[in-house]
């Protein structure tokens, strides 16, 4: 039952690679848990003590409520398959999750980063080093997913339109933009950096490596963990996602458009993206400021 469920979420629904191991993960603990049961002879009081002992074990409200989503995912799904009679997750709740205000990296600190990653580009003038600032440029402005980067290809790419076709999750496509400064490093970078590295004659991604013709998302993580910690910004909690709060709450910020915040970044719904949005003690109080009575 769960190799077909995997099944039908890679290929019917297309989620990601990401999603969908942690989906089959979900699941195995949850099916570990009752090895000596049939999956139709689960019952709702099983799963219930299942729940109850996520907590006990442990799990964080975020880590159980994602459990249980891919648990009443996997039963829906059976029940609405006709592989069993009822579905025993019905009515069952999902855990809450405390909601914590989104803190997002200043215009100063985004500065601080590109300016490190420039320096060094420019000051070793390694292939490699400008291929990284076109990285760290590329996702702040344009607030796109690792995975997404590495897949982005020559041919996604407009460089006299400023955007960038992305293949996203679930297969779906949607045109990303980014600003000047961006364009002219990637432009550079195509130009005279690109060339110099090895695999770049028979890959068509925009970003090869050495070794292979695209990078990987671990890759990426480790070049912006690199000048997080390069910076300081490490110990002040930063990680490679926050690229992307960085971007959302930028073009909030300047627009207060929260739709175009969630088709930029590749969003079902603005609920979504209202979670990204990072607001500084700062811009809530100029936000309070502007209500006259």
């Amino acid at each position: 039952m769960l190799e077909k469920y995997v099944a039908y979420l890679e290929f019917v629904k297309g989620l990601s690679q990401n999603s969908v191991k942690s989906y089959k993960s979900d699941l195995a603990e949850f099916f570990s848990y009752f090895e000596n049961k049939q999956f139709g002879e689960i019952t709702r009081s099983d799963i219930e003590e299942f729940i109850v002992n996520l907590a006990k074990a442990g799990n964080s409200p975020a880590s159980r409520a994602r459990k249980i989503s891919s648990i009443k995912g996997i039963f829906k799904w059976a029940f609405e398959n006709g592989a069993i009679e009822n579905d025993p997750c019905y009515g069952i709740a999902a855990t809450k999750v405390p909601v914590k205000e989104s803190r997002a990296m200043t215009r100063e600190e985004v500065a601080e980063l590109i300016n490190c990653a420039k320096a060094e580009a420019y000051s070793s003038g390694k292939a490699e080093d400008f291929r990284n600032l076109a990285i760290l440029s590329f996702m702040f402005s344009s607030g796109i997913r690792r995975s997404e980067v590495v897949e982005v290809k020559i041919s996604d790419m407009s460089l006299e339109s400023n955007a960038v076709i992305i293949h996203g999750k679930g297969n779906k496509e949607r045109v990303a933009y980014f600003n000047n400064s961006t364009a002219e490093i990637i432009g550079k970078y195509l130009e005279e950096k690109r060339p110099e590295i090895s695999r770049s004659e028979t890959s068509e991604y925009l970003f090869p490596t050495g070794q292979s013709e695209k990078m990987c998302a671990a890759s990426i993580n480790l070049i912006i963990d690199r000048y997080l910690k390069a910076t300081g910004l490490k110990e002040k909690g930063y990680t490679v996602h926050d690229t992307r709060r960085a971007f959302a709450t930028t073009v909030y910020q300047n627009t207060g458009d929260i739709v175009a915040v969630q088709r930029l970044l590749g969003h079902s719904t603005p609920s979504v993206t209202m979670r990204y949005i990072g607001a500084n003690e700062e811009s809530k109080r100029n936000a309070a400021m502007t209500v006259e009575f």
